[in-house]
């Protein structure tokens, strides 16, 4: 490839990399915010009859937003090494490292997969008590 292909897919890269980041911030605010508030209502009415019955939705959308995040992984991965040849390629000292990114998505896949796990315990408690 020519420097002028190589640059603009770096900058491609650079575009998605920041795309990624920017969604994987807004996914998480949303599945936690829904799962903290479901929660919190649950465990204020916990007397009502099957009150546990409404954090089906929330666990869901944890264990959904868990398998996105693990089933990204392997893009994200490809992309980190793509963007690491060209700028090899491009004679870079440096070069986007995705690194953070691709921390962060662990860090969320265990997050949600973890609040998914607390509120199927929370389920059970409010099922048996």
């Amino acid at each position: 490839m020519d420097t002028e292909a190589n640059w603009k897919q770096l900058n491609q890269y650079i575009d998605l990399y920041k795309f990624h980041w920017d969604l994987a911030l807004k996914l998480c605010i949303f599945f936690l915010g829904i799962s903290g508030a479901v929660s919190a209502y649950v465990i204020k009415n916990q007397d009502v009859e099957y009150m546990g019955i409404s954090l089906v939705i929330p666990i869901g959308l944890c264990l959904f937003g868990s398998w996105l995040a693990h089933s990204s992984l392997p893009g994200l991965h490809l992309i980190r090494n793509e963007a690491q040849r060209l700028g090899e390629d491009l004679n870079l000292e440096s070069y986007p490292e995705f690194r953070s990114l691709i921390t962060f998505v662990n860090a969320l896949r265990f997050l949600l997969f973890t609040c998914a796990v607390g509120m199927l315990v929370l389920w059970f408690l409010i099922n048996c008590a």
